[in-house]
């Protein structure tokens, strides 16, 4: 889809997502919402790999997620995993409405 006005927004000041960022450990598998926070900084020290479930798809949609844990984060919706995050390991997953993508993994 192309963008409906050439002109850019600007924005003057520096961005600000206040409650943007979450930094929890993990002891079970997490469902996340839309109104959760973008970034989500985990720890994984349950002793087994556990799940991240992604919400709905929705065009437009991003997280970034970081394990900081011993254990695996396995990063999916109800039928695919997209992503299996180890320690120190993060991804970038965005969707266009009808799909998730990784599109960045360090």
């Amino acid at each position: 889809m192309a963008y409906t006005d050439p002109t850019p927004f600007k924005i003057p000041r520096h961005f600000q997502c206040e409650n943007g960022v979450a930094i929890r450990d993990m002891s079970n598998v997490i469902t996340l919402t839309y109104s959760d926070s973008q970034i989500q900084i985990l720890s994984n020290a349950s002793g087994v790999a556990l799940d991240l479930y992604l919400p709905e798809k929705k065009n437009g949609a991003y997280f970034w997620i970081r394990s900081n844990g011993a254990n695996e984060i396995h990063v999916r919706d109800s039928s695919t995993t997209y992503q299996v995050l180890t320690t120190n390991k993060y991804c970038l997953i965005v969707s266009d409405g009808s799909n998730w993508s990784v599109v960045v993994y360090g």
